[in-house]
């Protein structure tokens, strides 16, 4: 299970279904939503920088359209968090449409997973389950099971 995931979206009635769904797959331990850029950064930067960052969430789930601080200014924000931390987490983008552009954009910047439509689906659950910086914090029996 994810030790900390963070949800970065500025409608909160999308982090409390994913919130709910990612609970009801035991996929987190820990849920923090954030309802901008800007206050996911300040929640970010007030974590302690240590050797193992612990508290430092291993998946960010990051809305593309958001007032003030979009998703796309919200990553060239996070580049000096992540330094500091010696830490990449696993982001995922999600929006309620995905146009091509935004397709391309995510999937040629570096620190995108992937990019995905509201709801978050389980087959994305799923791809992050087995990608290699996360699958070790599953024991096979989740995995097989989900």
């Amino acid at each position: 299970m994810i030790p900390l995931v963070l949800a970065v979206d500025d409608d909160r009635s999308s982090h409390i279904l994913l919130r709910a769904h990612l609970l009801d797959e035991k996929f987190c331990a820990h849920f923090v939503g954030q309802a901008s850029g800007r206050d996911a950064l300040e929640f970010l930067t007030t974590l302690p920088a240590t050797e193992i960052p612990v508290d430092f969430p291993d998946v960010i789930f990051l809305d593309i359209n958001m007032p003030e601080m979009d998703g796309w200014e919200f990553l060239d924000a996070l580049t000096p968090v992540l330094q500091r931390h010696e830490k990449l987490p696993a982001i995922v983008m999600l929006s309620a449409t995905n146009t091509d552009e935004a397709k391309e954009k995510a999937a040629a910047h570096p620190l995108v997973l992937s990019i995905t439509t509201k709801p978050l689906r389980g087959e994305v659950l799923d791809f992050l389950r087995h990608y290699p910086t996360l699958k070790s914090f599953f024991d096979q029996s989740d995995i097989s099971n989900a």
